[in-house]
């Protein structure tokens, strides 16, 4: 059942993602190029050691990873601030459907974390304040 809703999550996310790409290139948004391009490079930094690593194992080196984990989401949340800050100024240069649809990825993240490890539960948590924060403030609160 997990890799099932996993699948989907990654389904969704990636679709929001396409989504967010062609409204940038119909100018329909304009995101932050600091945010965007300071998250490409977590990204590949994170796919670099997973390959290197043959995947998150539980172990010491796990856990030293998990730790810089940490790190990585509080470096996210900092890199996605400049994002966060023009949505609350200018709502209309965010709103797109990616951010719903990217909540909706986090939500079923959370689900395949039951049963596991506080850790795993980290990002995606994350991810769901963030995107849900990026809904609320370019798609409910439009009236500025």
């Amino acid at each position: 059942m997990d890799k099932i809703v996993g699948f989907a999550a990654a389904l969704i996310v990636i679709t929001g993602q396409v989504i967010y790409i062609l409204n940038c290139l119909q100018r329909k948004i304009t995101p932050s190029v600091l945010t965007w391009f300071g998250w490409a490079v977590l990204m590949c930094i994170t796919l670099i050691s997973q390959i290197i690593h043959g995947g998150w194992q539980w172990s010491m080196t796990a856990i030293a990873f998990s730790t810089v984990g940490c790190l990585v989401v509080t470096s996210d949340a900092l890199l996605g601030a400049p994002t966060i800050v023009k949505a609350w100024r200018e709502p209309a240069q965010e709103r797109s459907v990616s951010w719903v649809l990217s909540t909706m990825s986090a939500v079923l993240a959370l689900f395949i974390c039951i049963g596991h490890e506080i850790i795993y539960f980290l990002f995606p948590a994350y991810l769901l304040l963030y995107n849900g924060t990026m809904v609320q403030m370019t798609w409910i609160h439009r009236q500025r």
